[in-house]
């Protein structure tokens, strides 16, 4: 297997199922050697909250309170308290609008980064430990399902399907490619759209033979409006 060529390939956050077409190698293989190999895409931080309408956080809101932010004596979170507004909202407020940048540069020093999806946020308090209450949650189902391994799935982070090369806007999961029973340390994970998650799940349960691949690859692939010439050889 090319390294360098699959390394260059999973920078770019290339499916895997594309990594394997360009080396004319079993997909299996590729996705194995990946794993293996620790290969990594770069980490990409989660994108923030949503900040919330009719709240405090509109652009002359967010001016009035970046007024008081400078003239307080202390912390971004101790004037946001005073103000009733969370810290980390108000910081994205004022990014949002483009004002308070020397401000919140001169506040980096309270920065957090959250243990689960990686972005830099202003705690509400010292105790804080996740940006949101979402990435709290998402640790606690990771931590039981996929021994704190999730994040690490191949492709999840830039949000792209691992078989089909889609980028759908929701509904990317992760796949155990073993399947959960024969992977008890989550190690080999790829990130799945719904459509082929729901296929890989139903295609799962039967027992197929070489035949019957063949039918299967033949009909799915008549929409194309010529069937292919398909010959199936199963490895055991």
């Amino acid at each position: 297997m090319e390294r360098a060529f699959v390394e260059r390939a999973v920078e770019t956050h290339t499916a895997a199922a594309d990594i394997a077409g360009a080396l004319k190698r079993p997909f299996i293989e590729v996705i194995t050697f990946i794993h293996d190999e620790k290969i990594r895409p770069p980490a990409v931080p989660g994108p923030p909250p949503k900040i919330p309408r009719g709240a405090g956080y509109s652009k002359a809101e967010a001016a009035s309170a970046l007024g008081v932010l400078v003239a307080f004596d202390g912390s971004i979170m101790e004037a946001a308290r005073v103000q009733r507004l969370n810290p980390d909202l108000l910081a994205l407020a004022l990014q949002r609008d483009g004002i308070g940048g020397d401000y919140l540069r001169s506040q980096a020093e309270h920065l957090k980064e959250c243990p689960y999806c990686a972005r830099l946020f202003f705690p509400t308090n010292a105790s804080q430990e996740f940006c949101r209450k979402k990435c709290s949650a998402d640790a606690r189902r990771d931590e039981s399902y996929f021994g704190g391994r999730r994040r690490e799935t191949l492709g999840l982070l830039a949000g792209i399907c691992q078989i089909c090369s889609a980028k759908p806007e929701r509904g990317i999961s992760s796949h155990h490619i073993f399947g959960k029973e024969n992977d008890p340390d989550d190690e080999y994970l790829i990130a799945v759209c719904s459509g082929c998650h729901d296929l890989l799940t139903r295609l799962g349960r039967r027992g197929f033979g070489p035949s019957h691949w063949e039918a299967l690859i033949t009909l799915a692939s008549m929409r194309g409006g010529k069937a292919p010439q398909v010959k199936v050889r199963l490895k055991v």
